[in-house]
């Protein structure tokens, strides 16, 4: 739509401009009710403002700390939460070392130990390793004997550090409470072949689940 008209010179001149145009250039011919009605048509024809958006209202710099401080609470939360993020290492203690459970783990491996006591099976406790909050790579679930090689980093675990999270003594001397002496010794076998390297045996990768290795301590009469 084009400007309107000056109603005494009639030169086009644009609304929010007429009322003006009429007081400054027609002083003498420009009536009252001229200016009035040139001011009501440029009152109507100017819009207000679009309301501001909230982060238009905030300073420049609030928004891009609150922007950085999003970015880096999630890289936090996607480095917290991938399975090759780990607070240990290969070296960590096993007695250090809590799992969570993960998507995946740097290993996840099986065995299945028994131990007998001069003929009479021992029952191996379930939940070994496994409390509220924390549950240790090498564990176990059930009295089945299965013990859980679970690891968010790589790590080589033995013998050893399951009897440290059972809280038990074992070597080629001691098995639970009792001791090698002249009348009794400690046999270690692995899939039924005699091994000796008893609490350095290490779990070793890759396990079969439906057929894990069978390691066996026995307490024997010589």
């Amino acid at each position: 739509m084009g400007s309107p008209k000056c109603p005494v010179c009639s030169a086009s001149v644009r609304t929010e401009n007429l009322s003006k145009h009429l007081q400054s250039v027609h002083p003498r011919e420009a009536k009252p009710e001229m200016v009035l009605e040139a001011e009501r048509k440029a009152t109507q024809t100017v819009r207000p403002p679009p309301p501001r958006s909230f982060s238009a209202s905030l300073p420049r710099n609030v928004i891009i700390v609150v922007l950085i401080l999003a970015l880096l609470a999630g890289g936090a939360w996607v480095v917290a939460t991938s399975p090759a993020y780990s607070p240990y290492n290969a070296n960590t203690p096993v007695l250090q070392m809590c799992m969570q459970e993960s998507p995946g783990f740097a290993r996840h491996d099986h065995v299945l130990l028994s131990i007998t006591i001069t003929g009479v099976p021992q029952q191996v406790p379930m939940n070994i390793g496994v409390a509220p909050g924390c549950m240790r790579p090498v564990h176990t679930h059930d009295t089945t004997g299965r013990i859980h090689v679970e690891s968010s980093v790589a790590h080589e675990f033995t013998l050893a550090d399951f009897f440290a999270v059972w809280n038990q003594p074992f070597s080629k001397e001691r098995i639970l409470g009792y001791t090698t002496d002249t009348s009794h010794t400690i046999v270690f076998r692995v899939d039924g072949l005699q091994n000796t390297q008893f609490e350095q045996w290490p779990f070793p990768h890759n396990t079969n689940p439906d057929d894990p290795p069978k390691v066996a301590i026995s307490y024997e009469t010589r």
